[in-house]
């Protein structure tokens, strides 16, 4: 996944549409509705093996239908560009469905 943007490039999209392409299907646009550090997340925080560890949580809000199954997409944002995203179904709202993709991005430290 080196081609993920950061969890401030996410931050800074919240509110804007991503493309979630399905095969033989029009993609389902969802919008990013949070970007927020997982729990117990800390800025720079280390594991043993002396890497760090990035871990955030996006939630992205959608139409009924059609409904997206839980599984990876190719997904593609006009400033972000193309990026693999597996996404988690979550709930249902008066507006939508929700889904959920989590990261624990571990990265050597510099």
């Amino acid at each position: 996944m080196s081609n993920l943007p950061s969890f401030k490039q996410f931050t800074d999209r919240v509110g804007t549409p991503f493309h979630f392409v399905r095969p033989s299907s029009e993609p389902v646009v969802l919008t990013l509705a949070e970007a927020r550090p997982a729990r117990g997340a800390s800025t720079g925080a280390s594991d043993q093996a002396g890497e760090a560890v990035r871990r955030f949580a996006l939630l992205f809000r959608g139409p009924m239908e059609p409904s997206l199954s839980q599984q990876t997409y190719a997904v593609i944002h006009d400033k972000l560009g193309p990026m693999d995203l597996f996404i988690v179904p979550v709930g249902r709202t008066a507006e939508g469905l929700a889904y959920e993709a989590v990261f624990n991005l571990v990265a050597p430290l510099a």
